[in-house]
C-alpha cells in the first residue's frame, strides 16, 4: 500500500494540472467574448455615428457606405410613403441634400442601445433647425429609432423609423418641401404605436426562445418608444 501511495499523489497533482489548465481555457474564452463583444459594440456605434454625421454633412456618398450591400433598407416617415430599399433611401436623401433652397441643419444625439451579435437597436434625439423660415427661426425635436445588422462582419443600418413628434412652428409658418418628417398626424400616431407594441411581444416572443439578449433588448425599447411618443404628447 506504501508503494502506490507515491503514484497516487503524483495522479492528484496530475489531475490538479488539467483542471488548472481546463479553467485558464475557460477564462481565455470569456475574456475573448468579452473582449469580441466590446469591439462589436464600438463598431456598431461607430457605424451609425458615420450614419448620423453623412447626414448632417449632406455626404451622399459617407451615408451609402453605412448601408447594407444587399439593398436591405426600409425608412419610414410621418405622412410620407415608406421608403423599402437602398436606393429609394439614397434618392430621398440626395434630393434633400442637393436642395439649395432651404438652409438647414440636423444634430443628432444617440441616447439608448440595445446590441445583440447580430442585430441591434438605438434610439437617438435628432434637433432639426432652419435659421429662417418665413422670416421665423424654426426647428422640430425628433426621437429617431434605427435598426442595425450586422453582415460579414460589419455593422449596416437596415431601418430608420421617424414618429411623429410636436413641431415648433406658428400657425402661419408651414413645413417646408423636405421636412416631411415634422408633419404630425393621428393615423401615424396609432401606427407607430401598434408597432412599438409589436417591438415588445417581439422581444416577449425571443426571451420565451431563450434569445435573452436581443429578446430583453427589443422589450425595452418598445416600452421606452411608447413612452417618448406618450412624453410629447
Amino acid at each position: 500500500m506504501t508503494k502506490l501511495l507515491p503514484f497516487c499523489l503524483l495522479f492528484v497533482l496530475l489531475l490538479n494540472a488539467c483542471n488548472d489548465s481546463a479553467s485558464a481555457n475557460d477564462k481565455t474564452d470569456i475574456q475573448l467574448v468579452e473582449k469580441n463583444k466590446i469591439q462589436s459594440e464600438a463598431s456598431f456605434i461607430a457605424t451609425l455615428e458615420k450614419h448620423l454625421a453623412a447626414v448632417s454633412n449632406k455626404d451622399a456618398a459617407a451615408l451609402k457606405s453605412t448601408l447594407s450591400l444587399t439593398g436591405k433598407m426600409r425608412m419610414m416617415l410621418p405622412g410620407s410613403e415608406i421608403f423599402d430599399s437602398a436606393d429609394s433611401f439614397m434618392e430621398y436623401h440626395t434630393e434633400w441634400f442637393s436642395d439649395t433652397t432651404t438652409v438647414w441643419s440636423f444634430e443628432p444625439e444617440i441616447l439608448h442601445t440595445e446590441i445583440g451579435r447580430d442585430l441591434g437597436t438605438a434610439i437617438t434625439q435628432i434637433i432639426y433647425r432652419e435659421p429662417n423660415r418665413n422670416g421665423q427661426p424654426y426647428f422640430n425635436r425628433m426621437h429617431v429609432s434605427y435598426v442595425l445588422e450586422k453582415e460579414d462582419g460589419k455593422w449596416y443600418v437596415i431601418q430608420d423609423i421617424v414618429p411623429p413628434l410636436k413641431n415648433r412652428q406658428t400657425k402661419n409658418n408651414p413645413p417646408s418641401k423636405h421636412t416631411k418628417m415634422a408633419k404630425t398626424k393621428t393615423a401615424w400616431d396609432k401606427f407607430f404605436f401598434g408597432f412599438f407594441i409589436l417591438t415588445i411581444v417581439a422581444g416577449i416572443y425571443l426571451i420565451t426562445q431563450k434569445d435573452y439578449l436581443v429578446g430583453i433588448g427589443g422589450t425595452i425599447t418598445g416600452i421606452f418608444l411608447i413612452y417618448l411618443q406618450n412624453a410629447r404628447k
